[in-house]
């Protein structure tokens, strides 16, 4: 049990129902429980109640464990939208993940040289952005540790709801930028999954203990620990 709370889980938003035993452990290096950490056979089964998210609303990522491996990059991406929250019949496997957040560096954790001897108490804030439409969708967590033995990546996912945004305040310009931006929510980094990830690899990064910069990180980018390390 006590390996089990060690390693680095996403909290909040409460992710699904895990299928398998290690959910903490890394996408397996064939990409075989690619995505979400299902194996073969296994399908999604919501916790509780979706997580609200009202579009522009600020909201909060969080983690429980302390194996946060000097922390990393990490991305929140979205799939769906998922019929009348039908999350068990979705094809995951064919599932478009489009970013909308970036965090490059201090991530799942901040300034930390290995792992965290208590609580980790970091959060990550994000807000859903306009040219999601409102619905029912599956939230991702991937994550490339900065310090670890064999380049891996990890994936935890929760099923939230998407609301139609509460404030209309956003003046003209600031609209047009978002507008210009709704087609273009980059693709999901992937990486450390074989031919799931076209051999993509983040060894020579591993090796220096450095995060990595994201090729193409979207619009919405944090860099916690800043960007000489990266």
């Amino acid at each position: 049990a006590r390996l089990s709370v060690a390693h680095v889980i996403l909290e909040n938003p409460k992710p699904f129902r895990f299928a398998a035993y290690g959910p903490s452990n890394p996408i397996e290096p064939d990409g075989s429980d690619f995505p979400c950490k299902m194996p073969p056979g296994a399908s999604l089964v919501a916790d509780g109640a979706p997580a609200v998210m009202a579009i522009g609303e600020k909201k909060t990522v969080s983690f429980f464990g302390q194996a946060v491996h000097g922390g990393g990059s990490c991305q929140f991406s979205l799939a769906g939208p998922v019929t009348d929250g039908s999350w068990s019949s979705y094809p995951l496997k064919d599932a478009r993940w489009r970013v909308i957040h970036s965090i490059e560096g201090g991530c799942p954790a901040r300034h930390q040289k290995g792992n965290l001897d208590g609580p980790n108490q970091d959060s990550y804030p994000f807000r859903i952005p306009e040219g999601i439409e409102p619905g029912d969708y599956i939230f991702s967590w991937t994550w490339l540790a900065r310090i670890g033995g064999q380049p891996e990546y990890y994936q935890n996912c929760a099923p939230i709801t998407v609301t139609p945004a509460k404030s209309k305040r956003m003046n003209s310009s600031d609209r047009r930028g978002l507008l210009t931006r709704r087609a273009d929510f980059p693709e999901l980094f992937m990486a450390n999954m074989g031919d799931v990830s076209q051999g993509c690899t983040t060894g020579e990064a591993l090796q220096e203990q450095l995060a990595i910069a994201f090729p193409n990180p979207g619009a919405s980018v944090d860099h916690p620990e800043g960007t000489a390390n990266l």
